[in-house]
């Protein structure tokens, strides 16, 4: 991500995450600190619905738009995970960077930065796709302090979601 400001969220602040599984329940997906707001999620659903660049999946526009890599472990778009934020929180945020490698031999993907001598692309997201790092949300213990599971949902063709109604689905997985 390239850094471009720093924020904090309040309570009752809803954000969202994409998720390879839907396995919330031992709260592993909470404690990371990478996060996106509902506007990124419309554009991702926008795109999906539109098929831009031939891809009608909303899990497969998540991917590429928000710069998940197939190669980092657990990190996929086949469920979007929304949580209510429970105590103050401060982000940065930014521009996803494009993915790929800098070395042959490198096994997982990295984000690259303008002056990186690249060997590989993966991924070149899209710069509206905002995400937000939190720090310390690696730490499970202060992740469960700060944002609270509200739902995960399947991220299926974006037709399907809420009839397809992309403010009625968004509307509908921020519910308490």
């Amino acid at each position: 991500m390239r850094v471009e400001g720093e924020g904090g969220f309040s309570p009752g602040t809803v954000l969202f995450r994409f998720v390879l599984r839907p396995d919330v329940a031992n709260q592993e997906y909470i404690s990371s600190p990478w996060w996106f707001q509902a506007s990124a999620v419309r554009l991702i659903l926008q795109a999906a619905r539109a098929g831009h660049r031939g891809e009608s999946l909303a899990s497969g526009q998540a991917s590429r738009m928000a710069a998940l890599s197939s190669t980092w472990v657990g990190s996929g778009a086949h469920y979007l995970l929304a949580a209510r934020v429970i105590a103050p929180i401060t982000f940065l945020w930014g521009a996803p960077r494009a993915v790929g490698k800098v070395q042959a031999d490198q096994k997982a993907a990295s984000g690259l930065k303008s002056e990186s001598a690249v060997v590989e692309i993966e991924i070149v997201p899209d710069p509206r796709c905002v995400q937000l790092f939190v720090p310390g949300m690696r730490d499970k213990s202060l992740a469960r302090k700060a944002v609270s599971v509200i739902s995960c949902t399947k991220m299926e063709d974006s037709e399907a979601l809420a009839g397809g109604e992309i403010e009625v689905f968004l509307r509908s997985v921020a519910a308490s």
